[in-house]
């Protein structure tokens, strides 16, 4: 059971009074997939996660947080980008954390012309929104809010992975989500099993076998007997099939006893 509360913000964008839905409490069963994204009913929440000022559409963890780091005046900035205003006329959930990952890493249209963000969506009959995200840069963006940058961006990856035609969506999205865990590391997940965990998951749904094998076998030297090792070994056992499906942690134990 999920249960919700109206709360009333005031945005620190736009100083105007929104009502959003809080969380109150949820329970949940189930093992959380390989990338730990949540089993239900905490899964069902996502849209809860991210919320959106419906005056500015300034979209954080909260419309009154501003984002890490980033001033007023360069939090408008970013928001006025060709590349926000484009995601801000989706109106869906993955352009919701898309637009918070954008403030997140301050990525805008550089003076140079390189486009060092999110741009532009697909097709108006297209039901999932196909997003087309830069994947090569010049240099690697630094995040302002590493953490909050790359849950934003695998998030909207979660999204793209219940639309029928999100797949090239989900794979940008994880690809942008590894860039800031490669170039941020705890930065972005002070954990270090876990970030590494999420590396190999990230590189094996993205199709890369080879950075996945070498990633999954680093990792597997520095870690003791026990859940990670098993998962670890599972991932290994998906790269050699070439298998870029999603799965959960408990499929990694049920493969170790079989």
């Amino acid at each position: 059971m999920v249960t919700f509360s109206s709360v009333q913000r005031t945005c620190c964008s736009c100083n105007k009074s929104n009502d959003q839905d809080e969380i109150c409490s949820y329970t949940t069963f189930g093992s959380p997939d390989l990338d730990l994204r949540p089993p239900p009913m905490k899964r069902g929440t996502m849209s809860r996660w991210v919320e959106e000022c419906p005056h500015c559409n300034y979209c954080g963890t909260s419309t009154e947080d501003l984002p890490a780091e980033l001033p007023l005046e360069e939090t408008k900035a970013v928001m006025a980008s060709t590349e926000y205003q484009q995601q801000t006329k989706v109106g869906s959930l993955a352009s919701r954390f898309l637009r918070q990952a954008l403030l997140a890493t301050k990525l805008v249209t550089t003076s140079s012309g390189l486009v060092v963000g999110i741009v532009c969506v697909k097709g108006k009959e297209v039901p999932a929104e196909l997003v087309s995200i830069v994947a090569e840069y010049a240099q690697p963006a630094t995040a302002r809010d590493p953490s909050t940058a790359f849950w934003a961006f695998l998030r909207a990856a979660w999204c793209f992975d219940d639309q029928a035609e999100g797949d090239q969506s989900s794979i940008d999205c994880r690809k942008q989500a590894l860039r800031v865990l490669q170039t941020c590391g705890q930065q972005a997940l002070k954990d270090a099993d876990t970030r590494c965990a999420l590396e190999v998951d990230l590189l094996r749904r993205c199709q890369d076998w080879s950075g996945a094998k070498q990633s999954a076998e680093n990792a597997l030297q520095r870690v003791d007997a026990g859940i990670m090792k098993s998962i670890l070994n599972f991932q290994l056992s998906l790269v050699e099939k070439k298998d870029a499906g999603c799965y959960k942690c408990s499929d990694a134990s049920k493969d170790e006893e079989e």
